[in-house]
């Protein structure tokens, strides 16, 4: 391709094909974020440049490779910030895709055709939104680093758009730095904090926290490198981009 990424393809046996790549004249570059399936069987996915003003794009592609670019997003030429790029987006059961600007803490709405809109100006500093997860409740939970404390907060927005801070994390209580949550079985949210030490916690959707695990830094830095995934066996489990196996050869570890 043309250097600026790829949507690929793996069978379940390992062949690999690739769908589509990026960077022709009007396309996105670098894509960002996990591609959604829709219920219209299309894949749709953001990337973080390229398209008419080389600020993002969101794209719908066939599962044959067929692409087309539904939106060129503006991000932060207009100020205040009027069309920022979401860091990923997640697709909720009213049918419509939600997201969270990298920077800036803006609520964004993307509709299967492209348009956009904001849902919820920026209510604190926010940077490095997580995705979104949409709750048995219908809201959106997410995390960000920044808020009052600097520290990393957790949120919650209705799909009307009221967001609603429900947690200040804080370094010496819960780890700060949250990174993405998810909704277990039981109605919890489960996530990770910490920055050096990982801290694996317990949150419920009014942010009522409990930390259920740690991981220290004499183990070497364990930072888990995307959200928890909870298996049919009732466990959750993790890619760690840290040494957890007592070695200093140690180049990541899955952790359960």
């Amino acid at each position: 391709g043309a250097g600026w990424g790829t949507v690929f393809r793996i069978s379940k046996t390992g062949s690999f094909k690739t769908v589509h790549s990026f960077g022709c004249p009007g396309d996105g570059a670098r894509p960002t974020g996990a591609l959604v399936l829709g219920a219209d069987q299309h894949l749709y996915g953001l990337t973080e440049g390229g398209g008419t003003w080389n600020q993002g794009t969101l794209f719908r592609l066939s599962l044959s490779g067929q692409e087309v670019v539904l939106h060129s997003f503006r991000g932060t030429l207009d100020s205040p910030i009027v069309d920022p790029v979401p860091r990923s987006i997640t697709l909720a059961r009213d049918g419509n895709f939600y997201g969270i600007s990298a920077y800036g803490g803006a609520a964004v709405r993307v509709t299967t055709s492209g348009e956009v809109s904001l849902i919820d100006t920026p209510w604190i500093p926010l940077y490095g939104g997580s995705t979104l997860v949409q709750a048995s409740d219908g809201n959106l939970y997410g995390t960000s680093w920044g808020g009052p404390l600097g520290q990393g907060t957790a949120f919650r927005i209705s799909i009307d758009g009221t967001a609603t801070v429900i947690r200040n994390f804080q370094t010496w209580v819960d780890g700060g730095y949250p990174g993405g949550v998810v909704q277990g079985s039981d109605g919890f949210l489960y996530g990770s904090s910490g920055l050096y030490s990982t801290f694996l916690f317990r949150m419920s959707t009014d942010g009522n926290l409990a930390v259920i695990s740690s991981f220290q830094e004499y183990r070497g830095r364990f930072l888990l490198n995307a959200p928890l995934a909870e298996a049919a066996d009732g466990y959750f489990y993790a890619a760690s981009l840290g040494n957890y196996c007592g070695s200093t050869n140690c180049l990541g570890s899955i952790v359960r």
